[in-house]
């Protein structure tokens, strides 16, 4: 059984969120819904692309772009990656999010 953990890649527990649910979040909660989504935790987005602008006390935000950005330094530290499920193409990811 430990020859078994060399051999085969260790699985990751990913916990999937709906990037709407996360922006409802930030609605509701504020900033310290980026700052969960951002933190060292395995995610994978669902339907990146189809959340709306999120509102929080007035202030207009692109949370899931604030949360990718949070997750692309995170990469660049430490090769923690995220996963995600979007029916957007490239061009549009970028336009989109940067």
């Amino acid at each position: 059984m430990k020859l078994l953990r060399h051999i085969v890649p260790h699985h990751k527990s990913y916990k999937v969120i709906p990037a709407r649910n996360i922006t409802f979040a930030f609605n509701n909660i504020g900033y310290k819904t980026i700052q969960e989504y951002g933190n060292i935790n395995f995610y994978c987005f669902d339907d990146l692309g189809v959340e709306t602008t999120g509102r929080h006390f007035g202030k207009d935000c692109n949370v899931m772009g604030e949360i990718l950005l949070s997750r692309y330094d995170l990469f660049m530290q430490s090769k923690i990656r995220i996963h995600a499920t979007t029916n957007l193409n490239a061009q549009e990811l970028e336009e989109r999010y940067g």
